[in-house]
């Protein structure tokens, strides 16, 4: 991974998350999703005009997935 210095895009994108933080863990909570993960151009650094927040909720699970939460976790 590179270590240049993150993008003005990725910047903004960085202040926006923060910003909504609670309310996208919020969100996540109400679909049941746990131990969230940003992925893609904005942890790279590499965001650009267009690029959007890649929101990776990962569940915790003592049980195979069901149907519907497989569906709320594609409806985030």
């Amino acid at each position: 991974m590179s270590m240049a210095a993150a993008t003005p895009v990725t910047i903004a994108l960085r202040e926006l998350l923060n910003a909504h933080c609670g309310e996208l863990l919020a969100l996540l909570a109400k679909h049941a999703a746990t131990n969230p993960k940003i992925f893609g151009s904005i942890v790279r650094g590499t965001a650009r005009e267009g690029s959007d927040i890649d929101p990776f909720p990962v569940h915790l699970l003592k049980q195979p997935i069901s149907e519907s939460a497989l569906s709320d976790a594609v409806a985030l």
